[in-house]
């Protein structure tokens, strides 16, 4: 029976995280594409429960929004402890009489318990204390408030780990140890997956199954959001350039938070510098992640301060300005015939685009998805290199990217293929 309510976890389309939207949005068309009747809503920590909205094939779907508040000033029943308590009396609750009173107690409790399949995709990379352990026990409660309720649950394709704290091995356990299935977005995920769980991975459904976002679809973006606008005569390739404002920043400590052995601020500033000297190319400098100048998380504000840095290659260096969404971002860089990126799906619209991309990577989640399409040569880990290191393999890919670039289209075509063909089994049950 092919599920008819679907509720995703980790995956608000309301962020200024273009990532984090981009598997939202790709979700959706999946679930639709795999199920047209489907009914989809998201469990997520929203103030409101106001419907949200994902673009696809042309036209607005709406998603109900099931909303949890993190507010210590919430109330029991809105608040996500009180919802993860409340899931777990019901679950002890000695008789149907019971359970039915509670949900009619607590709405979201009851919408939850109406679902056909739940699954969590954690942003992608959010099942790992790299970004503090916060992430992991928020997603974690999320999780076991839907296994408490009864329902299907599967974790739907993301990078597990890195844990370095046995708190956070131990949550993982908890919940991959519950799901059904388990999908990894990387090729060597499902055996670290089942390292992790050691015999109870035994008989588990965990399998490889490709990033969401290489199934988004592109939306034009207005030629005037670029600055200066684009003129490539004679030929002039053009490089994408997205400056990670988290990296720039120095994480969210600001104090090298991902331990890289590189200055990034120096390495960005000499890379786009080194390319405008020793090649005739034009640079596109574009953001993926939106926030205020003074976030830590703020990528116009980095991709401005290198813009400024660089005024003197005039009609050579541009930047994309405004707010966008993931598809018109996505059609910005499908326009480059090479990409460099810090934000692991600014990497994946240009790979998903056939585009040659190099990952100058803070975590090991980059190595894994760009294996995917075979390319995990092309990531610089910046925990790894010497800035000069890198800087001499950048510009090394940078002319091999005609060479690159037939067999980064064949995989990633191949990946779309078995997006499709996965889903298809999760929505249709044939995958549990």
């Amino acid at each position: 029976m092919t599920a008819r309510k679907v509720c995703i976890l980790g995956a608000s389309l309301a962020t200024g995280n273009m990532g984090v939207t981009a598997l939202g949005t790709s979700l959706v068309r999946l679930i639709r594409n795999a199920a047209p009747d489907a009914e989809i809503s998201a469990f997520v920590a929203e103030r409101s429960d106001k419907p949200q909205s994902a673009r696809v094939g042309g036209r607005d779907v709406a998603i109900q929004v099931i909303n949890y508040r993190l507010s210590p000033r919430t109330g029991f029943r809105n608040h996500l402890a009180g919802m993860f308590l409340m899931a777990l009396f019901y679950r002890l609750a000695p008789c149907g009489l019971l359970r039915r009173a509670m949900l009619r107690w607590n709405p979201k409790l009851a919408l939850l318990s109406q679902q056909d399949l739940v699954g969590n995709i954690w942003g992608g990379d959010s099942f790992s204390d790299l970004y503090g352990l916060r992430r992991v026990v928020e997603g974690a409660i999320a999780s076991l408030t839907v296994l408490f309720l009864g329902k299907p649950f599967c974790l739907l394709p993301q990078t597990y780990g890195p844990y370095r704290s046995r708190l956070a091995r131990a949550i993982a356990r908890a919940v991959i140890g519950r799901a059904k299935p388990v999908l990894c977005r990387d090729p060597e995920g499902p055996q670290a997956v089942r390292g992790l769980l050691g015999t109870r991975a035994e008989g588990r459904e965990i399998r490889f199954c490709p990033d969401v976002a290489f199934a988004l679809e592109a939306e034009a973006c207005d030629p005037a959001a670029i600055e200066p606008r684009l003129n490539l005569s004679g030929g002039r390739l053009l490089v994408g350039f997205n400056v990670s404002g988290l990296l720039y920043s120095g994480g969210y400590s600001r104090e090298n938070m991902f331990r890289l052995s590189l200055d990034y601020r120096e390495f960005v500033f000499r890379a786009a510098r080194s390319l405008l000297e020793e090649t005739e190319c034009a640079i596109l400098l574009i953001p993926h992640t939106f926030a205020a100048d003074d976030d830590v998380e703020s990528d116009p504000y980095a991709c401005r301060r290198v813009f400024e840095s660089l005024e003197g290659f005039p009609g050579r260096v541009h930047r994309l300005t405004g707010r966008h969404g993931p598809q018109v971002l996505k059609d910005v860089i499908g326009h480059c015939s090479f990409f460099i990126g810090s934000r692991m799906h600014a990497c994946i619209a240009a790979l998903s685009q056939g585009i040659p991309a190099v990952g100058v990577a803070y975590s090991d989640k980059f190595r894994g998805v760009f294996d995917s399409v075979g390319a995990s040569h092309m990531v610089i880990d910046a925990r790894r290199e010497t800035l000069d290191g890198a800087l001499e393999k950048l510009l090394s890919l940078y002319r091999q990217a005609d060479a690159l670039r037939p067999r980064v289209a064949a995989e990633s075509e191949r990946l779309r293929v078995l997006l499709s063909e996965e889903f298809g089994k999760l929505l249709r049950g044939s995958g549990s």
